[in-house]
């Protein structure tokens, strides 16, 4: 009986192959897919935005539009608007995860372990992460270890003062089997000043 033969694609970094449906060189450790997969909610985000300033473009040049009488047809791109959101990303983008691990206790339960480093001018007092969990077969996991399209959802809610970095941990006790934790992206912030971000 004949194996089936595993295709494969090479490693951009080290030009190692590895298996087409890897997430990462075996051999390197560089990411194999692309920055747009790895960082699902911003390109969402990203793509929904465009699409909204093109069809705003189209609808203005269109004669049949409703000339931004509120009609179906009309996008209203609003400087301020797209100024806000210019500054969103921009303010989301000082909250770095400088890194994120998982790491078994004692008696072998995973626990999640993520530094995250405030390069804002306000002291952070709330923070909501989305991490995707992995077995050793580079699967994505959830709760009680079934495959899954969604991913951990993690909330701090201790100060982090301006240039300062604190590591925070989780207990993936119903995530048993996880191993691995890849793209972890902020999802919403607030400060001490009141001030909230979020891109949800």
């Amino acid at each position: 009986m004949s194996e089936e033969k595993l295709e494969t694609k090479q490693c951009t970094k080290c030009k190692e192959n590895i298996p087409k449906d890897a997430k990462r060189c075996k051999h390197c450790g560089a990411h194999a897919v692309s920055w747009f997969e790895r960082h699902r909610v911003i390109t969402i985000i990203f793509v929904i935005f465009i699409f909204l300033i093109i069809k705003g473009l189209v609808s203005s040049n269109n004669p049949n539009s409703n000339g931004g009488n509120g009609g179906i047809n009309s996008i209203n791109l609003d400087p301020e608007f797209l100024e806000k959101q210019k500054v969103l990303y921009e303010k989301l983008s000082e909250i770095q995860i400088v890194s994120s691990t998982i790491e078994n206790d004692i008696i072998g339960t995973p626990i999640l372990k993520i530094t995250v480093k405030n390069n804002s001018k306000n002291t952070i007092d709330a923070l909501d992460f989305e991490a995707w969990l992995y077995n050793n077969y580079d699967e994505q996991i959830g709760e009680w270890n079934r495959k899954t399209n969604e991913p951990f959802r993690g909330i701090i809610q201790e100060k982090i003062a301006p240039g300062k970095s604190d590591t925070f941990t989780w207990n993936l006790g119903v995530y048993d089997l996880a191993t691995k934790v890849k793209d972890v992206t902020i999802v919403k912030v607030h400060f001490t000043n009141g001030e909230t971000l979020s891109i949800e």
